[in-house]
């Protein structure tokens, strides 16, 4: 009698092989036929010997190839297992490649589909994961073409700019992910690329914690200095040319180690509203070092801001300078046009020689930022930026205004030596029927104060913000970190935020000549309690430091939000293809 359960696929190709292996139909569990015991699994499949041993998959029917061989052969199911092993295997695999071979050229037919857009989950950079997977995903990710260098499995775009963009990869040699920064290779940018990796190169090749210099206290403090310095500069792992036969060719490829996320997602996971005074010195001494190490070589780094600033890990405040694509030697600069905008230093607006010091009012503006969650001078232009920067820190010195040349004093400041107000003073000014602000009327200190008061006002009152499941603030734990890292004035903290002051408004000092250096800084008695856990002789563990640097507020949202207000047409989070790239 047949057995009328067997309707799936998987039942009826066990009721096909069992009707080969010794004629009739399966029967229940329990019965045997042929000496072999038909039983039901716990998955409620029916097998006679065990299916799974034979490689028979739900997708194949072994009523051809397979019963035809079988019933040649007319094998026991004892002689199949054994000695009719071969074309036991020999029959499975024929359809099994008959499949798969209509299965190839299925895909080579059609084109690979495009993964749908989310809006509220984005992989981590650290993570090679993806929210969605489908055969023509996995299809792309082991297609030959996505394989660079023969080594480097290429992901989706991490981020856009001028130079290129930045993709994560993953190495198949090292078995880790990286970050791989594809330029395309032209006159323009031919120059810019081998100087950034002679820099990287030099920095990396900087000294290492068990190398060994004179044992005197100032050496090795100078020497465990440098070794800091060292670990908190980005790591180029490799370079190569792609396509170098194209005809523009190809595209240049730095690989670098995988990070985490920048400073500035750090502040947005705050709502901009800054974070604690004590990490503000923990991320501020790290960059302070890179600052004095790659000093130490001549290089400007030239491009300060919070975006090159990347943690290492997402719970830990370990940072790394990246980005030396805009670096330079002293005295020897590259661009008359540097920096960001909201962290450009005044000699460099005015057109006049720059050094070491545009890099500490970078870094004396990020730390404001860090602390107060907004930008010091928001300038709507380089004109506009000129008033913020006289209105805080006074009148430009005699001393710096003799060197501005010619063409920027006329163009900034009228015959008293006073810069002139920009269109959008005057229109703020008419807006709220008020004076256009004179030279320090905005003090350094009654602004911080001000948006630290703003700041604090809001974390009490702002309403609870949820960006679905893993999003931001998604829980009273997450909410308790928030305020414990947001910027909150009081008695225990107003000390402190007055030392900070005094550390930045000698780091911003409008002549250059008067700004402190990074070894001064770090001097400074804004991080007497960091240097005062730092050992005997001020020598240091690098791995020690780390693990001592507290975790930060839950990142897990920044991605999200990175999503949803990516450049859609930077192609932010998509496939990364060479072919792309091209025409």
């Amino acid at each position: 009698m047949a057995d009328a359960t067997a309707t799936d696929g998987r039942d009826a190709g066990t009721k096909t092989w069992a009707r080969a292996m010794g004629g009739g139909d399966c029967v229940r569990h329990g019965a045997v036929r042929g000496g072999v015991e038909v039983r039901r699994t716990r998955d409620g499949t029916r097998m006679g010997l065990n299916r799974i041993d034979w490689g028979l998959n739900s997708e194949f029917d072994v009523d051809g190839v397979g019963e035809a061989s079988f019933a040649r052969a007319r094998l026991e199911p004892t002689r199949a297992l054994t000695t009719g092993l071969v074309a036991t295997y020999t029959a499975i695999n024929d359809k099994y490649y008959a499949v798969l071979g209509t299965r190839k050229k299925l895909s080579e037919r059609t084109p690979p589909s495009s993964p749908p857009r989310s809006r509220d989950r984005r992989t981590s950079e650290t993570s090679a994961t993806e929210a969605w997977s489908s055969p023509s995903r996995r299809r792309e990710l082991v297609n030959p073409r996505e394989v660079a260098h023969e080594r480097y499995l290429l992901d989706k775009v991490l981020g856009s700019g001028s130079f290129g963009k930045v993709v994560l990869a993953y190495d198949l040699a090292d078995d880790k992910h990286v970050a791989i920064k594809v330029i395309e290779r032209t006159r323009r940018t031919e120059t810019t690329v081998r100087q950034e990796i002679d820099f990287l190169r030099e920095i990396n090749d900087g000294p290492n914690g068990g190398d060994e210099e004179s044992s005197s206290e100032s050496n090795v403090d100078h020497h465990s200095r440098r070794v800091r310095g060292k670990e908190t500069c980005v790591r180029l792992l490799d370079v190569f040319t792609h396509l170098p036969e194209k005809e523009n060719g190809g595209f240049q490829c730095l690989v670098f180690e995988i990070m985490s996320h920048s400073l500035y997602d750090l502040l947005r996971v705050t709502n901009l509203r800054g974070v604690s005074i004590k990490l503000v010195r923990k991320l501020s001494v790290q960059v302070l070092y890179a600052l004095e190490y790659i000093g130490s070589f001549g290089i400007i780094h030239c491009d300060i801001k919070p975006e090159n600033v990347l943690l290492c890990h997402p719970e830990r405040s370990a940072v790394k300078l990246i980005d030396f694509g805009s670096a330079c030697k002293c005295g020897k600069k590259q661009f008359s046009y540097v920096q960001s905008r909201f962290y450009r230093a005044p000699e460099v607006i005015l057109g006049m020689e720059y050094g070491r010091g545009i890099d500490m009012w970078s870094a004396g503006c990020m730390f404001y930022e860090l602390r107060a969650g907004t930008p010091l001078f928001m300038g709507w232009s380089e004109h506009d930026q000129l008033c913020k920067m006289e209105a805080t820190l006074g009148k430009f010195p005699s001393s710096m205004y003799k060197k501005i040349p010619m063409e920027y004093r006329k163009r900034y400041f009228d015959e008293r030596g006073m810069t002139k107000p920009s269109p959008e003073v005057l229109r703020a000014a008419r807006k709220s029927n008020t004076q256009v602000p004179e030279p320090g009327s905005r003090p350094l200190a009654k602004v911080l104060h001000k948006d630290l008061t703003k700041h604090a006002s809001d974390t009490d009152v702002r309403p609870r913000q949820d960006h679905g499941e893993g999003g931001l603030m998604h829980s009273a734990e997450h909410e308790r970190k928030m305020r414990e890292a947001a910027s909150v004035v009081d008695d225990s903290t107003a000390a402190e935020n007055e030392i900070l002051l005094s550390l930045i408004s000698r780091m911003v000092a409008l002549d250059p000549a008067r700004r402190i250096t990074p070894e001064q800084a770090l001097a400074h008695p804004f991080f007497y309690p960091v240097a005062g856990k730092m050992g005997i002789e001020g020598s240091i563990n690098v791995n020690a430091l780390q693990k001592r640097l507290s975790s930060i507020p839950d990142m897990s949202g920044v991605d999200a939000l990175n999503l949803r207000e990516s450049n859609v047409s930077a192609g932010i989070g998509r496939r990364f293809t060479f072919d792309s790239q091209t025409g």
